[in-house]
């Protein structure tokens, strides 16, 4: 039988660090080890392409989250109205059938002067509304959000600072609840509305309020909250997302339904269409 040479290893010697040595040897510096011109380096050109393709990519996600953005807050918007012609529902229950602005201040009403402010109108079915940030739209960035309870604090929404500024919303003055496609209230983004005065919520002269049907053609939804588009509550308890055709349509059909309607404003006239904007 053959002997099996046995290959003796140098005394201190070790296996490990003698199978280690050809890549961390005493000939290889720092530099050669940690090359910038290694295959697993970024050139120039490739970090210019991976930006480019970056800001490609932004350029087409960044509208579509904006828009994903702006559909929930009108979503919002939309409920918050339906809660506000609700409330106005609940109202009227108790009184006639008639909405704050058509009620008289001894029983809850803003009927008189009060109701050409559209805080008070609102701040008279506040038992109904559960907190006042539902009369801010999540896409008016113009109205304050600091109006979190019914008081006169500072961060109440019937503080001087807040009222008018903390609401998004106009007031339909003419909306009765008899007449379903009235309208109640609605986005106050509403530019070519003529100024007029409202007899059916004051005795004359009455308060200053816009009459949506004296230029119709001019009535346009601006860019100041749901870009040219907007929406808007009936006294059917039904909110409609409308544009520009649609809003003129709206608001034609709702002076029709006025005028062939039985409601007389005190003074023994019929109402127009006039509705109330914050500010």
């Amino acid at each position: 039988m053959a002997k099996r040479s046995i290959r003796r290893r140098k005394p201190g010697s070790s296996p490990i660090r003698a199978r280690f040595s050809k890549p961390f040897g005493r000939n290889s510096s720092p530099s050669q080890r940690l090359s910038p011109h290694s295959d697993s380096a970024f050139t120039l050109i490739e970090l210019l392409v991976v930006i480019a393709v970056t800001a490609i990519l932004a350029s087409f996600l960044l509208p579509s989250l904006a828009r994903a953005k702006e559909k929930a807050r009108r979503t919002n918007c939309v409920n918050n109205l339906r809660q506000i012609v609700i409330a106005c529902r609940f109202f009227a229950l108790d009184r006639d059938g008639y909405f704050p602005w058509h009620t008289d201040p001894s029983e809850g009403g803003t009927y008189g002067t009060a109701a050409g402010q559209g805080w008070r109108n609102c701040q008279a079915i506040s038992n109904e509304i559960a907190k006042p940030r539902m009369l801010r739209c999540p896409s008016d960035a113009a109205s304050k959000p600091t109006a979190f309870d019914w008081s006169d604090h500072a961060d109440g929404f019937a503080n001087s600072a807040n009222q008018n500024n903390a609401l998004s919303y106009f007031i339909g003055l003419d909306g009765y609840e008899q007449i379903p496609v009235t309208l109640v209230a609605g986005d106050r983004n509403i530019a070519g509305s003529v100024p007029a005065l409202c007899e059916s919520v004051c005795p004359s002269p009455g308060v200053a309020a816009r009459d949506l049907n004296k230029q119709i053609n001019l009535v346009a939804w601006t860019n100041g909250v749901h870009r040219f588009q907007g929406n808007v509550a009936l006294s059917d308890t039904s909110v409609q997302k409308v544009n520009t055709s649609d809003l003129r349509l709206l608001a034609v059909e709702a002076l029709a339904a006025i005028k062939a309607g039985t409601e007389r404003a005190p003074n023994g006239a019929l109402p127009d269409n006039h509705v109330l904007f914050p500010r």
